[in-house]
């Protein structure tokens, strides 16, 4: 949406690339495919995130039940975790370690920045 508004001015603007379906592989691609023949359009970086999101959430409830606590014991014991973004892992302050890579917008569409 933002990319739209901002039509040819945003050429060469740098971002946090926060998803990449191409790096991430068949799990994200798998996850495109579907999300975009159900919606008729591709998904974003919030769509996957949000996927992965309630994914593992369950993965957790699954293992633990519904009591919070234990939930978030079993979260934490889940990573590294693999879905449709990636791979989410956190460290044992439960900190996300993921590396955010750099994007540009080139000829409209995001790319990764090398490097």
């Amino acid at each position: 949406a933002c990319a739209e508004a901002a039509g040819a001015a945003i050429e060469g603007a740098l971002f946090p690339l926060l998803w990449d379906a191409a790096a991430v592989g068949e799990p994200a691609l798998e996850f495109a495919r579907r999300f975009e023949a159900r919606t008729g359009r591709a998904p974003d970086y919030a769509e996957a995130l949000a996927y992965d999101s309630i994914a593992v959430l369950l993965d957790a409830i699954g293992e633990a039940g519904i009591d919070r606590v234990a939930i978030g014991a079993a979260l934490r014991a889940l990573s590294p975790w693999s879905g449709a973004s990636g791979v989410l892992s956190w460290d044992r302050t439960g900190h996300n370690t993921r590396p955010v890579p750099l994007g540009t917008w080139r000829d409209g569409r995001a790319v990764r920045v090398s490097g």
